[in-house]
C-alpha cells in the first residue's frame, strides 16, 4: 500500500466517523466527501511517524521476506527461510508496544 492509499483510507474512515458517506459527491459533483478529510489524515499519519512509529502490515509481504533473506545473507552468509522470516515478523508485531484494538 502506498502512502497515498493509506491517506485515502484514513480520510474515508474520518469522513464516515463523522456520519458522512465517503463516496457521496457534493452538489458540484466533482469531489467526494472523503476528500475533505485528507488534511486530517495526513496530520494523523504525520503524528504517528513523529512518535517514531510506523504502520506495517499484519503479515509480512514478499518484499519484506526478500529483505529479511537479503539481510541475513549479507550479515551471516546464509539466507533466512520464509517460515523463519514469517515467524520472526509475527513475533515482532505481537510484541509491539502499542496495544492492539480490542474486537467489539
Amino acid at each position: 500500500m502506498t502512502r497515498e492509499q493509506l491517506v485515502e483510507k484514513i480520510a474515508r474512515a474520518c469522513c464516515e466517523a463523522n456520519g458522512q458517506e465517503a463516496d457521496a459527491f457534493l452538489a458540484s459533483g466533482t469531489e467526494a466527501e472523503w476528500t475533505f478529510y485528507v488534511v486530517d489524515a495526513i496530520a494523523a499519519l504525520s503524528a504517528i511517524e513523529a512518535a517514531g512509529l510506523r504502520i506495517v502490515p499484519a503479515e509480512a509481504t514478499n518484499g519484506m521476506r526478500d529483505a529479511a533473506r537479503d539481510w541475513s545473507l549479507k550479515k551471516y552468509g546464509q539466507g533466512i527461510g520464509i517460515d523463519a522470516s514469517d515467524g520472526c515478523y509475527r513475533a515482532m508485531v505481537a510484541a509491539s508496544p502499542i496495544e492492539p484494538k480490542e474486537e467489539a
